[in-house]
């Protein structure tokens, strides 16, 4: 089994950068391939350009777009690791994904409404956080997170089977981190067998 694994971080010593390790590790214990994408390191442009704009107006694909298609195509699994900025992912993810779940390819625009074109498969969304998992909650962050990602993103794309793993406190509480880590490591053989 192949998983795809994204990672945006800016630093890769990072806990965020752990964090993928500890999936990458994971998955290949697990005896799965492993396609590790670092945004901050991997030669893609994250910014929708004007021929991202001709492409969804029925342009073609640019080069670069149509190989993350493929990348996400072969993948049995995806996972995406970023810690969690202004309640929500970094804007280099936010970037990726404006420019890969293109209309066309991860959704279809129809007269009815929308309709999503990708195949479901395990999603997870390993987020880190500096607040507490009672802040997230009590203020509604995490609710609000759930609708936009894992709905509003992924779901419209037709990836329903989503995983989240939140990891609070990662500022203040080593006992979070090392749960964390544990965890992540965990995930491809539990992500697979979903």
């Amino acid at each position: 089994m192949q998983i795809m694994l994204v990672l945006d971080h800016p630093v890769s010593a990072s806990f965020c950068g752990a964090l993928a390790d500890a999936v990458t590790q994971g998955a290949r214990d697990a005896g799965h391939g492993i396609d590790f994408l670092d945004l901050a390191r991997d030669d893609f442009g994250c910014l929708f350009q004007p021929e991202d704009r001709d492409y969804f107006l029925g342009g073609a694909v640019p080069d670069d777009v149509a190989a993350m298609h493929a990348r996400v195509a072969a993948a049995d699994a995806l996972v995406f690791v970023y810690p969690i900025y202004w309640w929500t992912f970094p804007a280099r993810l936010r970037g990726w994904i404006d420019r890969v779940f293109t209309a066309g390819w991860a959704y279809a625009m129809e007269a009815g409404g929308n309709r999503p074109l990708l195949r479901s498969r395990p999603t997870a969304l390993i987020a880190s956080a500096g607040a507490g998992r009672q802040t997230i909650e009590e203020f509604g962050y995490g609710a609000a997170m759930r609708r936009l990602i894992d709905e509003g993103t992924f779901g419209y794309c037709g990836l329903t089977s989503i995983h989240p793993l939140l990891v609070p406190d990662v500022h203040e509480s080593a006992e979070s981190r090392a749960a964390g880590l544990a965890a992540a490591r965990a995930l491809p053989r539990t992500l697979l067998a979903s």
